[in-house]
């Protein structure tokens, strides 16, 4: 194994995302979680809010991934940008052994600073149909 695939989701649709990459690449797949609940309309409005203000919350991966390691991010897109939980992650990885999958119903990270420094960004967005395409994309590059 060569890498993690570690994802935050609150629906699902990260998990499957990055279920899929970690099969295809032979990466271990890791669980990102914090003790939020964010369920419902209340968790959506207060996913946005934290993810706005950069809230700080504790954060833990179901194993450890060592700092030096290539991973892949896989992420929801809440306001414009990563998950809150996926961001704290993010800000300890180094962004060159770093690629960066947000999935989405109908837009773009709109709030990614350093995009052009990751390894590879992916913008999954349900309304364009391109999961397929960025999964392959992601994971051809990184078996390459």
């Amino acid at each position: 194994m060569s890498g993690y695939v570690v994802y935050f989701t609150r629906s699902g649709n990260s998990k499957r995302i990055a279920e899929s990459i970690a099969k295809n690449t032979g990466y271990e797949l890791v669980t990102l979680s914090d003790n939020m609940d964010w369920n419902g309309l209340l968790g959506y409005l207060k996913a946005g809010y934290y993810t706005m203000k950069d809230k700080q919350i504790a954060i833990r991966t179901s194993v450890e991934v060592p700092a030096d390691s290539k991973v892949v991010v896989v992420t929801p897109l809440w306001a414009g940008g990563a998950a809150q939980a996926a961001r704290q992650f993010l800000a300890t990885r180094p962004v060159n052994k770093t690629c960066l999958i947000l999935s989405s119903n109908a837009s773009v990270a709109a709030k990614l600073p350093n995009r052009e420094n990751y390894l590879f960004v992916g913008d999954i967005v349900k309304k364009l149909g391109n999961e397929e395409q960025i999964v392959s994309a992601i994971s051809k590059r990184l078996v390459d």
